[in-house]
């Protein structure tokens, strides 16, 4: 446990450096004062709504602030001269209430900023001279514990750590730390910390034990490893600022710091005397009792609360990993339906333009191809066998008057056409040339048409055909044409 912190009083009057190097020393010397300038900084510069400078001003006025510095003239001069202007010899011969009076009043005018005035007076001069028990308790009174912003979260972590450190921010200073860290750790409930600490946190705590255990199997592992691992800012981030407060009642009882509205012990003159040095001076507080230990009873419930709260930690931590890969699952199908649905989307519009592309083609007027020579030759055969498959006269011989490619009726007086006997080809001359189909032409290689398997030969090849004649005599063969009628008398 810290000493009581005092506000330090001089024996007797020293020139100023000698006065600003006692008023060091003391802070130096005591934790607390350490802490409460740190605190004091810190809050400073954090710049809460409910710690401002108006406040400040309204709670420790100008008057109450120079009577704190009765016996640092030099203090007093400084600040004095610097927010009024007053020259430097004429503002050290004045009084406190004088100096207080400049000073409200170039504030109150508004010369002076509220800012400025809190900036003027320097931290660890108020932890020397200032009754910090009220600037610590009035912290508590302002300090919204509910709220567990981030920026108050990282005040408490910074205040915990301050609490464990043994050395100041303030340089050349340490000390012994405030709390330790099996205090900070114990004072914080099991269950409160198993069920707010994460669990990757817990398990980082345990793989450290177990190294160690290993690694240097006779040591034991404390509580200052587990908090290497669940460090003061994951402490304040993760559990509630209302659960803290315990650790903040604990670090109040060992800084020794008066309860609220006692009167701060100190070694100085009372209000209003001129710097003579009281006789005597006042006691301290009594020391604390030491705390007694818990019966049994409550230790066996405390661990099975513990093992309890560790169960529905891990049973959580479980269900969370289980809830985590099932939304993993979930996003995964739902990624692959995306996909799936745009690659049958685009799979459709592909279809819909092949089709459109296919329509277009259909619905556009086919270009007729040029006719090769064999598909010009194969026409003329068709219609050969065509003209042959014509009704003829009774003689064999296309009706009167017709016309047709196989010839003109003969005039009269001409000779006629003896037709071939049954069973033999009639035989079309006609040339293999493709160039000019209808010329005639004495070669051998001519087109003949076989009557008796109604079938054509061109160029060895057999073209199918119909007979020509009637239904008994398809071939129309079997009946010698008649001999015309003889010319008439002219």
């Amino acid at each position: 446990m810290s000493d009581a912190p005092t506000s330090i009083r001089h024996s007797e009057p020293k020139e100023d450096a000698a006065l600003a190097q006692e008023a060091r020393t003391h802070v130096a010397e005591n934790p607390t004062l350490q802490l409460m300038a740190e605190l004091i900084a810190k809050l400073r510069a954090s710049r809460f709504a409910w710690w401002t400078p108006e406040s400040l001003r309204d709670a420790w006025s100008a008057n109450d602030r120079m009577r704190w510095f009765e016996q640092r003239p030099d203090i007093r001069q400084r600040i004095t001269s610097g927010l009024t202007g007053l020259a430097p010899k004429a503002a050290r011969n004045k009084q406190p209430d004088f100096q207080a009076a400049l000073v409200d009043s170039v504030v109150d005018d508004g010369d002076v900023t509220a800012d400025q005035f809190e900036g003027a007076w320097d931290p660890i001069e108020l932890a020397a001279y200032a009754p910090v028990s009220e600037i610590w308790h009035r912290f508590r009174e302002r300090m919204p514990w509910d709220q567990d912003t981030s920026a108050h979260q990282e005040l408490v972590g910074w205040l915990i750590d301050s609490l464990l450190a043994s050395s100041s921010s303030f340089e050349g200073m340490t000390r012994k730390p405030i709390l330790s860290s099996h205090t900070v750790r114990t004072t914080i409930p099991g269950k409160i910390w198993h069920s707010k600490i994460p669990l990757e946190i817990r398990v980082a705590i345990d793989d450290l034990r177990f190294q160690r255990e290993r690694a240097k199997p006779g040591e034991p592992f404390h509580a200052i490893h587990d908090l290497s691992v669940a460090t003061p800012t994951i402490i304040a981030t993760n559990i509630p600022l209302r659960e803290l407060v315990r650790v903040v009642d604990v670090a109040e009882k060992a800084m020794a710091l008066p309860a609220k509205g006692a009167q701060q012990a100190t070694s100085g003159p009372k209000e209003g005397s001129k710097g003579d040095v009281p006789k005597s001076a006042a006691q301290p507080p009594p020391p604390a009792q030491p705390a007694v230990p818990p019966p049994p009873e409550k230790t066996e419930k405390a661990a099975a609360e513990k093992v309890a709260a560790e169960k529905a930690t891990a049973e959580k931590a479980a269900m969370e990993k289980s809830a985590a890969e099932r939304a993993a699952a979930e996003k995964a199908a739902a990624e692959k339906a995306a996909a799936d649905k745009a690659a049958a989307e685009k799979a459709a519009a592909d279809k819909a333009a092949a089709d459109r592309a296919s329509a277009e083609k259909q619905a556009a007027p086919e270009k007729t191809a040029p006719k090769s020579a064999i598909e010009r030759m194969a026409e003329k055969v068709v219609e050969k066998v065509k003209e042959a498959a014509a009704p003829k006269s009774a003689a064999g011989f296309p009706p009167p008057g017709g016309t047709g490619k196989m010839g003109t009726v003969p005039a009269v007086g001409a000779p006629l056409p003896v037709p071939a006997p049954p069973g033999e080809p009639i035989t079309s001359r006609g040339p293999k040339n493709n160039d000019d189909f209808g010329a005639e032409s004495d070669r051998g290689d001519d087109i003949i048409v076989e009557t008796d398997d109604d079938s054509f030969k061109f160029d060895d090849e057999e073209v199918e055909g119909t007979g020509v004649g009637t239904k008994e005599d398809p071939r129309g063969l079997s009946k010698k044409p008649e001999p015309p009628p003889p010319p008439a008398k002219r």
